[in-house]
């Protein structure tokens, strides 16, 4: 298992040399509305500064095929692109412990602290969440409980533990997100601060925008979300280094591209796509060729995409020329082209010369 909140065991990577330049990426997208069965509740653009370039992060999702994930729950659609989970559905009167003297007093806190210690159906959710996650069961209590206690004290909110969990995971400069109730619950009173509806769009982006820092650390988070979501929605856990490659890329959103780049450990601005790839996975300990063609051919094609694998562009014949990490639900970090910096977006569009997906070996 993976160390939860350590943003230092995802920066070292052993970076490679520098390769072949890119060729770049159509850009066009499908014009119209998307269909129902690839658009998500949000159609919108996330801008920011960075490294001297606007950057956008389109959120309008691919279909993806998932099995059942148990049986039939209510679900919680989640704003930006996020899969639908089912709602945690504990006693709030009954699953929270109260806090320490040190606590946050707003309403959240309020329902916590005055309720019995957390019953066995919230440890064994954490038990049955923690596996294919990768979260210790301690964190997922934490975040279980804050969830719970803020859909009594401010049911408008409508906060979900996935959001509390991936936060916890990219850290935050506003709230200190480590493990541990007080401090799930001191986000959350953050999150749902200003009467905010964290399942709309706009809601959720001025939530995560509120504990972090801009536009960058709103998608760092949805990249994160966006793989917990997948797990447990799709009921398949994630590989360990799948999930470290995920974490290690997510931290680099906002980096510029750099033709050949290896990432700021190396001495570069940023990363270009295989660099990003690459430096990913060493991270997790797995080595990759530092080409985005030779990753191709060093990947085991898969049909059916998991979080953690490699989708090409290009033809394989010719030239593999872009690479990204997908994270589930249609989308993926990469660094896409000159002028674009690290970014979470859909992994297809048209005319993208999609070449198809590739499982590194672990």
């Amino acid at each position: 298992m993976r160390q939860h909140h350590s943003r230092a065991a995802r920066r070292h990577a052993r970076l490679r040399s520098r390769g072949a330049p890119p060729r770049r990426r159509p850009s066009a997208r499908t014009t119209g509305p998307a269909p129902a069965a690839v658009r998500s509740l949000l159609a919108a653009m996330l801008f920011a500064s960075a490294g001297g370039g606007v950057w956008a992060g389109s959120l309008v999702v691919a279909s993806e095929a998932v099995p059942a994930a148990g049986p039939a729950a209510t679900a919680q659609q989640h704003p930006v692109g996020l899969p639908p989970v089912p709602v945690l559905e504990l006693d709030s009167a009954q699953a929270a412990r109260p806090l320490a003297r040190s606590a946050p007093t707003g309403p959240v806190a309020s329902v916590a602290a005055t309720t019995r210690p957390a019953p066995d159906p919230l440890v064994r959710w954490a038990a049955e969440i923690a596996p294919l996650l990768g979260v210790p069961e301690s964190a997922l209590v934490g975040y279980g409980a804050a969830d719970l206690a803020t859909q009594q004290a401010t049911p408008g909110c409508r906060l979900s533990w996935i959001t509390l969990a991936a936060i916890g995971q990219v850290g935050s400069a506003g709230v200190a997100p480590e493990d541990g109730r007080a401090a799930a619950l001191a986000t959350a009173e953050a999150l749902c601060a200003g009467d905010r509806d964290t399942s709309t769009a706009d809601g959720w982006v001025s939530a995560v925008r509120s504990v972090g820092d801009g536009a960058a650390s709103v998608q760092q988070v949805l990249a994160v979300a966006t793989m917990y979501a997948t797990a447990v929605r799709t009921g398949v856990p994630l590989r360990p280094a799948a999930a470290t490659a995920i974490d290690f890329a997510a931290a680099q959103v906002g980096l510029p591209y750099v033709w050949g780049g290896n990432g700021p450990q190396r001495g570069d601005a940023g990363f270009d796509c295989s660099g990003l790839t690459t430096a990913a996975y060493d991270t997790a300990g797995v080595d990759l060729p530092r080409t985005a063609h030779t990753q191709y051919f060093a990947t085991a094609r898969v049909a059916q995409l998991r979080p953690g694998d490699l989708v090409f562009y290009g033809n394989p014949a010719t030239k593999i020329h872009h690479v990204g990490l997908y994270i589930g639900n249609g989308h993926m970090i990469n660094a896409p082209t000159f002028g674009q910096p690290v970014q979470v977006e859909p992994y297809r569009s048209l005319g993208d010369h999609f070449a198809g997906a590739g499982r590194p070996v672990t």
